[in-house]
């Protein structure tokens, strides 16, 4: 039985980490192959060590690389007294460009310590799974990456180019902060507003209520709506109707919201970062905000922007993590 522990997700916040979780915890319920269980940081121990005790349910912990941050010593010797827990890892904080250097050194003794401590690590993405790697080539590592809801690929079948003049609708998903990017997103879509009509719709929670209020006022003549949170019917409503879709953020492990826009028939503007490239082409480079207004007025003319691939089910997914967890993964 494998025991997937998290922490609890905050009030209103949501990510492509927590959603793979659910998606796979959902499905490994349903199999009878396991369960999900959040425990907060101070409870992981706790919670390793009951895995451990529980000899007869033959249980192995998967452990949400989200509690890198809150890990020390103790937990770690907890890692290495549950037999066979792995990590599963969604972020690594050691390559995230908004730390400083010395900060990502201190992040990399953290995840070595991991390393060191697990059975195997389950990575949500090819160039994710490759870097840490490189940097660990010891640790056994399986690949499973997020599935793609078949509602998001039927959108593609029903889009229509258009050739109008009326408004355009650009998209971009994620907590509104500075590691997202967005107000790169609205100055693009404001110059652009001084040729075309363009609206743009940003979807996310807004923790950092400054940036929040500098990315409103960089909307210029772009009129800017804040959609908040919405649920995954919203957000495949709103890919139905909008025009394009654009990620600023420079920092990705896998790019979720990038991956869904694509395989909607969206068309993508997105910067270098995560699992970017192997679905976007030409992604700018991070920051460059001419680049990004440059591919989008290329994109809303009709350019295309996305590469033809197959994308795993979340079935796929949730019997990668089994085998994984069962049978130690390939390194």
């Amino acid at each position: 039985m494998i025991v997937l522990l998290e922490p609890p997700a905050p009030p209103g916040f949501t990510s492509g980490g927590y959603r793979y979780n659910r998606e796979v915890g959902m499905r490994l319920e349903r199999d009878g192959t396991g369960r999900r269980v959040a425990v907060s940081s101070d409870a992981l121990v706790d919670a390793l060590d009951d895995v451990s005790a529980d000899v007869s349910a033959d249980d192995v912990a998967l452990v949400d690389s989200a509690y890198l941050g809150a890990l020390r010593d103790a937990p770690v010797e907890a890692l290495r007294r549950t037999a066979g827990a792995r990590m599963l890892l969604h972020y690594r904080p050691s390559e995230n460009p908004l730390l400083a250097a010395d900060a990502r050194v201190a992040w990399r003794a953290v995840e070595a310590a991991w390393c060191g401590a697990v059975a195997g690590v389950v990575a949500t993405g090819d160039a994710i799974a490759a870097r840490l790697a490189a940097d660990h080539p010891a640790v056994a590592i399986t690949v499973a990456p997020p599935g793609m809801d078949p509602r998001f690929e039927a959108l593609r079948a029903t889009r229509r180019p258009r050739d109008d003049d009326g408004e355009r609708t650009v998209v971009a998903v994620g907590p509104i902060t500075p590691a997202k990017a967005q107000r790169d997103v609205v100055v693009a879509a404001a110059r652009l507003a001084r040729e075309r009509p363009v609206r743009v719709v940003l979807v996310g929670d807004r923790p950092d209520a400054a940036y929040a209020e500098a990315v409103a006022e960089a909307a210029g003549d772009a009129r800017l709506s804040f959609a908040g949170v919405v649920p995954i019917e919203a957000l495949i409503d709103l890919y139905a109707t909008a025009d394009a879709f654009v990620s600023a953020s420079p920092f990705e492990s896998y790019g979720m919201a990038v991956t869904e826009a694509a395989a909607s028939g969206l068309p993508v503007v997105a910067v270098r970062a995560g699992a970017v490239e192997r679905v976007v082409r030409a992604p700018v480079d991070p920051g460059d905000v001419d680049a990004i207004t440059d591919r989008l007025r290329r994109a809303l003319a009709g350019e295309p922007t996305t590469h033809p691939i197959d994308y795993p089910t979340w079935d796929d997914t949730a019997r990668g993590v089994s085998d994984a967890c069962t049978s130690g993964g390939d390194a």
